[in-house]
C-alpha cells in the first residue's frame, strides 16, 4: 500500500523523470524566452572565424504551487548578420568573420536573443 501511495504522489507532484519540451512548454504555461551557452564556462564571444558556440533556448516554466524552473525548448533559429556568424537549428553558432551579430531563438509566440562577437585573428 505504501509503494501505491508512493507512486502517487509522484504523479501527481510531477516526479520522475523529464524531457526538455517542445516550443509550447510544459505544465501550468511558460513565460518568456531566454537565450543561454548550454555550457557554464562558455561565453557569448568567439575568438575567431571558424570557431563555434553552442547556445540553447529556455522558457520558465511555472507550477500550480508557483514555482518554476528554466526548461530548454526547440526553437527556431536566426543570425541578423550572417557574414560574421550563421546559427543552425539546433543553436550551434559558427564564425564566419570578425564582428557582431544578434542571434535570435523563437518558440511558443516568445522570442529571446544574445549578442555574439567574433574576434579578429
Amino acid at each position: 500500500m505504501r509503494w501505491l501511495l508512493a507512486i502517487a504522489l509522484l504523479v501527481a507532484c510531477g516526479g520522475g523523470s523529464s524531457s526538455p519540451s517542445s516550443s509550447g512548454g510544459s505544465g501550468g504555461g511558460a513565460q518568456g524566452l531566454q537565450v543561454q551557452p548550454t555550457g557554464a564556462a562558455q561565453s557569448l564571444s568567439i575568438s575567431a572565424p571558424g570557431g563555434t558556440l553552442q547556445l540553447g533556448a529556455y522558457q520558465r516554466d511555472s507550477d500550480p504551487y508557483g514555482g518554476g524552473m528554466l526548461v530548454q525548448v526547440n526553437a527556431a533559429w536566426s543570425s541578423s548578420t550572417t557574414a560574421v556568424a550563421t546559427v543552425d537549428q539546433s543553436g550551434l553558432v559558427t564564425a564566419h568573420a570578425a564582428g557582431s551579430s544578434v542571434i535570435t531563438a523563437s518558440a511558443g509566440g516568445s522570442s529571446g536573443t544574445a549578442t555574439v562577437t567574433v574576434s579578429g585573428m
